[in-house]
């Protein structure tokens, strides 16, 4: 995918280009007040703002629509057989990426961001007489008379209807004059400007004020207050605004509660944690430690209701303060065994951390939750991959010995050791963890792929 992004950019940089809608078409090249300012620009002399966006973008786009909106949907029927053409490879990409399937965009990726902006730059292209901005798949359009807002409405559900998508209906919102407001980044990263007291009681409660002030400024709809919080206390920190001995135990405790709320938060968390001294950490582990039955409870919480992305959000944390106090193995194995692979690497990971951990129930378990992944186009792929790459990082170490020992008990039928292990036969154990089995069964420039970053040994796990 990223190869021919690189090999067609000039195609998909001009379409960037060309829409003057964008507010997300530059990525990380804006500020949050470069927007901001083209934003309130747009809306000079208007009394009115429409918004809304589209239902579902991501998980409902079509991949064949990729090629009606690149070239136009008579275009692309009439060539949708010739793979030579760009749009087509685009289309047949995606759809490798997911198994085949023609719905959806794969989230969590830049390169799926990307793809997701030329989409909708080629719409802007359609709808370039309308006055509108967007960010992604969010339209803001500042009109006088009803009659603007109706005629954009109309053209949008008519573009949209054509690439298979709707309006996301019960998101539309008008906004009168004067305008709700947006969060001003300055009331953030200005706060602690010029505060020069250096009593750590009084910078402790100023704190306390500007941690509250956010929570009320995002209950009362101002959306990201909570995420800039973290980056204005990070930076004041940075700039030596404020002193880092000022976090207390109680602090550590109201910053961490909120990520626990609110899981999303945590790589804001961890931006902060990771401007903080050693021995600062250091508290910070002892203060998470000291939580242990509240934070067990939201974990259990989170398995039985299988929300993948919250309980993947704490354990970044744990593992990034390596902290495995709070588990048990137990726990962990059942995170391995039913949840998504980022959660199962991280506890896998975490259960590494103690070498009597590494026994025949964490192979055992691993081969359970792989039992359907055969190959390196199957479910899992990417636990998969993290699982073998560790297991064959080190020849010396226990993990790889108890590997082997675990294949050789359980599929050895008989064959002694020499023989089971050479490499005519280890490609026929049928082991959802045997590299060579997993090599066996794919395509093979998939395969190829794999085995070049197993040889490099790439880990995508810091």
């Amino acid at each position: 995918m990223c190869i021919h992004l690189s090999d067609n950019q000039d195609k998909y940089v001009e379409v960037l280009n060309s829409s003057s809608k964008s507010l997300s078409k530059e990525f990380y090249n804006t500020t949050f007040l470069q927007g901001k300012i083209k934003r309130e620009e747009n809306r000079i002399g208007k009394k009115n703002i429409f918004k809304t966006d589209i239902q579902n973008f991501y998980p409902s786009l079509y991949t064949h629509s990729i090629p009606w909106i690149l070239v136009g949907k008579s275009v692309a029927k009439r060539n949708k057989k010739n793979y030579k053409e760009y749009y087509n490879q685009l289309d047949s990409l995606i759809q490798r990426c997911q198994r085949g399937e023609t719905h959806g965009l794969p989230t969590g990726s830049f390169a799926f961001r990307l793809i997701a902006e030329i989409y909708m730059c080629k719409l802007d292209i359609k709808m370039e007489k309308h006055p509108y901005i967007r960010y992604v798949d969010d339209f803001e359009l500042p009109f006088n008379d009803e009659s603007e807002k109706s005629e954009f409405y109309k053209e949008l559900n008519k573009e949209l209807s054509i690439l298979n998508l709707k309006i996301k209906i019960e998101k539309n919102q008008v906004d009168t004059f004067p305008f709700e407001g947006d969060n001003n980044s300055a009331f953030f990263f200005d706060y602690f400007l010029n505060f020069s007291d250096e009593n750590l009681k009084n910078q402790s409660q100023r704190i306390y004020n500007f941690i509250d002030s956010c929570i009320y400024k995002e209950r009362e709809g101002y959306k990201g207050s909570l995420k800039l919080m973290f980056k204005a206390l990070k930076s004041s920190i940075l700039k030596g605004e404020i002193l880092q001995k000022v976090f207390s135990k109680s602090l550590f405790k109201k910053l961490f509660n909120m990520v626990l709320m609110t899981p999303h938060l945590s790589v804001y968390f961890l931006e902060l944690v990771d401007v903080l001294e050693e021995f600062i950490q250091n508290n910070l582990k002892k203060c998470i430690e000291e939580i242990k039955p509240q934070i067990q409870m939201n974990i259990d919480r989170y398995i039985d209701l299988n929300y993948n992305q919250e309980l993947y959000s704490l354990l970044s944390i744990f593992y990034y303060l390596n902290i495995n106090s709070i588990f048990n193995v137990d726990t962990l194995l059942q995170i391995i065994e039913n949840m998504d692979d980022l959660s199962a690497i991280l506890s896998f990971e975490l259960i590494l951390t103690e070498e009597n951990n590494i026994d025949n129930f964490l192979f055992e378990t691993i081969e359970k939750k792989l039992e359907n992944s055969v190959s390196w186009q199957d479910e899992y792929w990417f636990f998969k991959y993290h699982v073998i790459l560790r297991i064959n990082k080190d020849k010396k170490s226990k993990l790889f010995r108890e590997y082997k020992n675990y294949l050789y008990k359980k599929y050895n039928n008989g064959i002694n050791k020499s023989k089971f292990f050479n490499q005519s036969n280890i490609r026929k154990i049928k082991s959802s963890i045997n590299v060579a089995w997993q090599h066996t069964n794919s395509d093979q420039d998939i395969s190829k792929f794999f085995n070049l970053l197993l040889e490099k040994k790439v880990c995508f796990i810091k």
